[in-house]
């Protein structure tokens, strides 16, 4: 009875279906342990078209190489990202679950349209830089105003004159002539994007610690409260980021090379839904 439950509603919780059988949670999970069925969390993938993984393959080469150079290579990448958290709290992966005897590889949309903040991060092994909270739409202009002010300004602030490269993605906000030529004036040689010395891969968000670690720490932490404004959205965001300890930031670094690794033996298709 339980394992026709979840047959007919595989996103029932354990606790649902106690209610509706009257079977004690804990053997709802017993039985469920015992037909080794188990509980998966969806994944938002992003899609790859047909020269997308030739040019993650680039990418994760050269990569390898820089680190086999120079081991410090690591440490010295300031990644970024910009993310929308969501007033209703949409999506928080870990609170939607999938019961199978097998990974189905469930994926979701996204809900838009909602109230939310727009917000820019950068980490590195020596610290995280932001958040910085975009006024309104992410516009080319705006982004690179927030280059001008405050992105590039803390980079140097962090790494105090050491070397240093900044990546971006392929977002139409960063494929800007006045953004480039600014990259090229103040980083030149030392960015990393789209039409860059060094080419980011389109697609590939899962390449960055921002998309394997940072955003999805961030949003479990905002999200286990209720939060009423924006205001306190970005109050929750700045305070989550401070608490992130620098030796995790450190550990996270060092696992870029390792996604790398993953990438090239899925011949440089998603990955990470392998084990």
């Amino acid at each position: 009875m339980v394992l026709e439950r979840f047959t007919t509603s595989p996103r029932k919780s354990a606790t649902q279906c106690a209610r509706e059988t009257w079977v004690s949670s804990t053997s709802v999970r017993c039985i469920l342990k015992a037909f080794k069925w188990k509980l998966y969390i969806p994944r938002l993938l992003n899609a790859i078209n047909d020269d997308n993984p030739d040019r993650r393959m680039q990418f994760c080469e050269w990569f390898q190489q820089m680190v086999n150079e120079d081991e410090e290579f690591v440490t010295k990448i300031v990644w970024s990202d910009e993310a929308q958290f969501k007033l209703n709290g949409t999506m928080n992966c870990h609170k939607c679950v999938h019961w199978a005897p097998e990974n189905l590889h469930v994926h979701v949309g996204k809900a838009v349209n909602l109230p939310g903040v727009n917000i820019w991060c950068g980490r590195s092994a020596r610290g995280l830089i932001g958040p910085f909270f975009f006024e309104g739409t992410v516009t080319s202009e705006a982004y690179l105003e927030m280059l001008r002010s405050s992105i590039l300004p803390a980079i140097c602030a962090l790494n105090d004159n050491s070397e240093v490269f900044y990546q971006q993605d392929g977002a139409p906000t960063h494929y800007h002539r006045d953004v480039w030529a600014f990259l090229d004036v103040n980083l030149q040689g030392h960015w990393i994007g789209r039409r860059a010395t060094f080419e980011f891969p389109p697609h590939s968000p899962d390449l960055t610690p921002l998309y394997f670690f940072l955003w999805g720490t961030l949003k479990d932490v905002v999200y286990r409260k209720k939060l009423a404004t924006l205001g306190d959205h970005r109050a929750e965001i700045r305070a989550a980021c401070a608490a992130i300890p620098i030796n995790t930031l450190t550990e996270v670094a060092q696992s870029t090379a390792c996604h790398c690794n993953r990438c090239l033996a899925a011949n440089c298709n998603h990955f990470e839904h392998l084990h």
